[in-house]
């Protein structure tokens, strides 16, 4: 073809495109001039417009009254639209006083509830400490000032700001989420008529010797110079050596690391004892050595005692105690009883010195001799090295540990003595008991009566999950003698499992069909059958050929569309021939697939399995996978798959 022609023949090709291009702009043009100017909403009724997007819902029920129930027809409940299925309904629950304890009528007694609902009403958490801290991080994060800052009366303010605006949209969250709580008795813990009570009860209970001041190792955050209860500690694991990051410091801080050095025995430097900890900082507070009584290695040091190598005339007395595990560490225990939970029982026991070293910021004190001063990880590298220099320092290793957290600060939690208010749960624990056991008090699970019907129960399951919806439903029931009472599903009685209802033997059998289903088409997916499969169950067992043969329709219509021709082989059957795949359903079911077409070289996709099993036999404890079998005995690979077997357990099948 020459060039000339070449470029006609585009020329001709542009013309054609230019030509249908101006016939489509004429068309566009036509069709803009002949359409209305403006859109013409639906007029009929309940009916969506054509974009579909719904209509506002406008609820026009009174507030405090029933909401009437609308058709299905309408445009709003033909499907779930959240704001016109929950429309309503909390104020009319208010109103009826449905979230108002239950009394007896007779007794006056209250019946208290399961928990469900105490849990549901507590999970704001009331603590100033908590308040206070989520506070400090916003005024951080929107000034860069802290309280101190700010000052005294000016925090003051913002934290009962907070506590409004917070107030109000948690109280409003509850009411969108349907929350049953009665908010009649709502009460805020600094209320002044709360306040007085508090301080009643405490003056009772404390004139009464109930409660008590005793000083007791507590849970100290230096952060916020506070002391918390347990459930305000997490307990972090790491694994060996880790750099944490701790409020105050600029660079992290190392755990996870054991630290052994050696104590000289007062009036014998020549002779040592070792120990480890994984607080070097803390041997500042040392003031015995524990170890087994049967220990051989210390017997003979038992009631002598060691010289502590910082602190001028501190003497640590060596003590037997069958606390001590031999085997751990050295077998001696340095004991810190003023900053450890277990050294704190041991120092009482045996009549040690309790020495606190730190100050409540977390630096330490004129306790700690030359390392006053110091913040509390900066001394533990300072131990460190100076146990170094005088010779004492043995090795330091990484070692697992649980490093505790402040919940709220993340700050590391110290173990110190301070004087704390107690109180004795003894006497109150009895008296609370006697009341249950004579009948003053009455603890019932919330569901204390059971009603028939599927949908019902399902509604009444459902309902403190999704409030709303299931009152929309409830109301639509028909009534009959059990649920004339339950004007609202927000008092309906909760199901209780009926034990007549457990079919144990049914569900194991549905079992057996559903893995039989699962093997066949993860093999079939697997060999890439999308139909004319041909898969073969072998049952080992009376009980489990008998399943499968009576639920072979079941099975073939979980499968799916791969429609395979299903074959339950005879019973005993253990040698096929042919290339199967296998899927191990139970110890007594194996699923197989024919995929003889599959495969046209049967050395070399035996060498190619042999090699893959070579590779990656840790795949083998996997609860499911599918071996090739080519022409060889089943009973040599349930021989081979009976290790695997071993690391995984199956539901009671037969």
């Amino acid at each position: 073809m020459s060039y000339a022609s070449c470029s006609c023949s585009k020329a001709a090709k542009e013309a054609q495109k230019a030509a249908k291009a101006a016939k489509f702009a004429a068309k566009q043009a036509a069709q803009a001039q002949a359409a209305p100017k403006h859109k013409v909403p639906p007029t009929r009724p309940n009916e969506a417009n054509v974009s579909g997007v719904l209509p506002p819902f406008v609820e026009d029920t009174p507030a405090g009254n029933k909401k009437p129930l609308r058709s299905f027809d309408d445009v709003h409940f033909k499907a779930y639209t959240p704001g016109a299925v929950e429309a309503a309904w909390y104020s009319w629950w208010e109103q009826s006083g449905f979230f108002k304890p239950q009394f007896d009528q007779g007794t006056g007694k209250i019946y208290w509830c399961d928990g469900t609902e105490c849990a549901a009403s507590r999970w704001r958490d009331h603590a100033g400490i908590s308040t206070q801290s989520v506070v400090e991080k916003m005024l951080w994060k929107r000034q860069q000032k802290s309280r101190h800052d700010l000052g005294r009366e000016a925090f003051t303010k913002l934290v009962w700001s907070w506590k409004d605006d917070y107030h109000r949209s948690i109280n409003n969250a509850q009411r969108r989420l349907g929350g049953s709580m009665d908010w009649s008795r709502e009460a805020f813990t600094m209320d002044e008529n709360l306040s007085r009570a508090t301080i009643e009860a405490f003056s009772r209970l404390h004139e009464e010797g109930l409660i008590y001041r005793s000083e007791r190792l507590v849970n100290w955050c230096t952060h916020l110079n506070t002391a918390l209860s347990t459930l305000e500690v997490e307990n972090k694991e790491i694994p060996g050596r880790t750099n944490v990051s701790v409020p105050g410091y600029d660079k992290k801080i190392e755990f996870g690391v054991m630290t052994y050095f050696r104590y000289e025995l007062e009036g014998d430097e020549k002779e040592t004892i070792e120990v480890a900890t994984t607080r070097p900082e803390t041997m500042l507070g040392d003031t015995g050595i524990a170890v087994h009584p049967q220990d051989s290695r210390y017997t003979h040091l038992v009631g002598k005692t060691a010289r502590h190598p910082f602190v001028e005339g501190r003497t640590l007395k060596i003590v037997a105690d069958e606390y001590v595990d031999q085997q751990l560490g050295t077998g001696a225990v340095k004991l810190t009883p003023a900053h450890d939970a277990n050294d704190y029982k041991l120092g009482q026991s045996h009549g040690l010195g309790f020495i606190n070293i730190l100050n409540d910021n977390g630096t330490l004190n004129e306790n700690a001799g030359q390392f006053q001063g110091m913040k509390r990880f900066d001394a533990r590298y300072a131990v460190v090295d100076q146990l170094k220099q005088l010779g004492l320092l043995v090795k330091q290793e990484s070692h697992a540990m649980t490093i505790p957290l402040c919940e709220k600060s993340k700050d590391i939690i110290e173990p110190v003595i301070k004087p704390q208010w107690w109180m004795r749960m003894g006497e109150m624990a009895e008296a609370a008991l006697k009341a249950i056991q004579d009948g003053e008090i009455t603890i019932t699970p919330e569901s204390a009566r059971n009603f028939g019907g599927v949908i019902g129960s399902s509604l009444r399951l459902l309902h403190p999950f999704l409030p709303f919806i299931m009152e929309e439903l409830w109301q639509r029931l028909p009534r009959n003698a059990q649920t004339l009472n339950a004007q609202s599903i927000m008092i309906a009685s909760y199901p209780q499992p009926d034990p007549g209802l457990d079919f144990a033997t049914a569900a194991d059998e549905y079992e057996i069909v559903l893995m039989c289903a699962k093997a066949a088409r993860s093999l079939t997916v697997e060999y890439g059958f999308r139909e004319s499969a041909h898969i073969q169950i072998q049952a080992l067992s009376p009980k489990s050929h008998d399943i499968v043969q009576s639920q072979l329709l079941s099975i073939r219509s979980l499968c799916g569309k791969i429609n395979p021709r299903l074959e339950i082989l005879s019973l005993g059957t253990e040698d096929v021939s042919g290339a199967k795949a296998i899927y191990t359903v139970s110890p007594t079911i194996n699923v197989l697939l024919d995929i003889t077409e599959k495969i046209s070289d049967t050395d070399a996709e035996i060498e190619k399995l042999q090699g893959k099993l070579k590779k990656r036999r840790s795949l083998c404890r996997s609860r499911s996978r599918c071996w090739i079998i080519l022409r060889s005995p089943l009973e040599l690979v349930m021989r081979l798959d009976a290790q695997r077997k071993r690391s995984w357990t199956k539901p009671s099948l037969p």
